[in-house]
């Protein structure tokens, strides 16, 4: 068993790396609204929601669900799409989109995708920018056509250079991603920049976390907070918690404990699982407010349940510790090996001990091995201590002193005193 205090060189620092949303995770958040377009002006009101579930102006989609639940009761609705569908045939390209989209939501309408991307064609042929975003959606999902990830990037080039915010954002993560396009981060924030300009939150985070990170763009913390702020204060959660994570580390504005709990908060709240780790690590730390196991615990869970790697480990951890929940330690193993198997460098020097030490699993040297490895090559400086250990004994490798001093050299090198006393004994015996 681990005492607590030989587990502090396990907990690993709450990192600024913003969980990117998925490509498309939020295509389908634009849906129809319920009039008939007449005229120019009614109808560019309503189409001019942005699908990733942000219009222009920074309002939510949540004002879009409002509005559908209002007018979902309307007695005229099957009317109405009887109205569009008239003018839709007669090759009005506005009408065309809006009942593609009554189709590829099933609302007045029993939902066909088929029909929608018949509609969507039609009206994206004639030019209209929203259609063809949506023609590209279906490629890229695979919805009433083939999934064609080069069709869709076609659609959304076609829309972006028309100056759709949305086509932008899309054409922007294609580039980012290499989906249907070359990967190229330096085009993909060109795109990023052109829908930020125009409000949307999604493409400001995105170009704020190109300018933190210096990918596609020089670094440049002080533009990723300008970027991220905006996102932020449209409510968008990662624009949050990315803004929050600037003011954690002092990136591009003072360091500000307090001020990163905040947007980490509002962030959380929103179901963020990155910001909720980030929340439960400020409490477990006592950082920007009163150090409180059980809040940590709480907002820990949530974001292990969204299978959040680095929550699942600190939760690990307060069950191995009895911090903020009963001592568990067969529970502590079960979520540090979900963490590790993620890809969490202190999760994974944590069950290389486990092997290695025969707690929570059948002693293996070899395995131990493994998990070492896998941990030093992330930088863990634990990992990479015990990695050296097993080639200083001969456990689970071959005894190999000028690679135990390899691997000392780096945990060293990151303040590990035990390595520094090893790198010592290991002078003595003439390895340099």
């Amino acid at each position: 068993m681990f005492s607590v205090s030989s587990l502090k060189c396990f907990w690993s620092r709450k990192y600024s790396a913003c969980a990117f949303t998925l490509f498309f995770a939020s295509a389908v958040a634009l849906a129809p609204t319920w009039s008939c377009p007449v005229d120019e002006e009614d109808f560019a009101s309503q189409r001019s929601l942005n699908f990733l579930a942000y219009r222009g102006d920074g309002n939510t989609i949540n004002d879009v669900d409002a509005h559908e639940s209002e007018v979902s009761e309307d007695k005229d609705a099957t009317e109405m799409i009887n109205s569009c569908k008239k003018l839709a045939e007669q090759g009005d390209a506005k009408a065309q989109f809006f009942i593609g989209r009554c189709y590829y939501y099933g609302q007045g309408v029993t939902k066909d995708c088929s029909e929608a991307v018949k509609w969507f064609r039609m009206s994206a042929e004639q030019g209209n920018t929203d259609a063809q975003v949506l023609l590209g959606v279906c490629y890229t999902c695979g919805d009433g056509v083939t999934e064609d990830h080069t069709e869709a990037m076609r659609w959304f080039r076609m829309s972006a250079e028309q100056g759709n915010a949305n086509a932008q954002l899309m054409l922007g993560l294609g580039y980012y991603n290499g989906d249907g396009v070359t990967e190229d981060h330096t085009e993909a924030m060109k795109w990023f920049r052109k829908s930020a300009e125009q409000g949307n939150a999604f493409a400001q985070f995105m170009l704020g976390t190109g300018y933190s990170k210096g990918n596609g763009v020089e670094q440049d913390y002080v533009e990723a907070v300008k970027w991220l702020r905006k996102s932020a204060e449209q409510d968008y959660a990662d624009g949050q918690n990315g803004l929050g994570d600037c003011y954690y580390y002092g990136n591009g504005v003072e360091q500000d404990y307090a001020e990163a709990v905040k947007w980490f908060r509002k962030s959380a709240e929103q179901g963020n699982a990155s910001a909720q780790y980030s929340l439960g690590f400020c409490y477990f730390r006592g950082n920007g407010l009163t150090k409180d196991y059980d809040e940590a615990v709480q907002w820990f869970r949530k974001s292990a349940e969204q299978y959040d790697a680095d929550a699942q480990f600190m939760l690990g951890i307060c069950y191995l510790s009895g911090c903020g929940v009963a001592e568990d330690f067969a529970e502590a193993v079960k979520l540090c090996k979900r963490s590790a198997e993620k890809g969490n460098a202190g999760a994974q020097a944590f069950i290389g001990l486990c092997y290695y030490s025969g707690n929570g699993f059948t002693k293996d040297y070899v395995e131990a091995v493994k998990w070492f490895r896998k941990s030093a090559e992330q930088g863990n400086a634990v990992g990479q201590l015990r990695l050296a250990d097993c080639y200083f004994y001969g456990n689970g490798v071959d005894k190999d002193y000028a690679e135990a001093v390899k691997w000392y050299k780096k945990s060293a090198e990151l303040g590990d005193e035990d390595a520094k006393a090893k790198l010592l004994e290991l002078k003595k015996l003439g390895f340099e």
